[in-house]
């Protein structure tokens, strides 16, 4: 099945309309444990996709283009 025949379906239209007026009010559990991703864990409930994003951090590090490390603490 091709991206168009699936999204035209209309339990993935029901669905897609649901996510866009739901997601700003679902409650979310954010439970992490400490570790080295994740430096003293997270533990909190949100409302919205915007307060997950505020909240989640996933530590990391990799070298860019130009060979320099780069440390991260956020997706963002």
């Amino acid at each position: 099945m091709k991206r168009d025949e699936f999204l035209a379906q209309p339990e993935v239209e029901a669905f897609i309309e649901w996510l866009a007026a739901n997601l700003p009010v679902l409650t979310f559990k954010l439970r992490f444990k400490s570790s080295k991703f994740v430096p003293g864990g997270l533990t909190v409930d949100v409302q919205g996709i915007e307060q997950v994003l505020e909240h989640y951090r996933w530590k990391a590090s990799w070298r860019d283009s130009h060979q320099s490390a780069v440390d991260s603490e956020t997706w963002m």
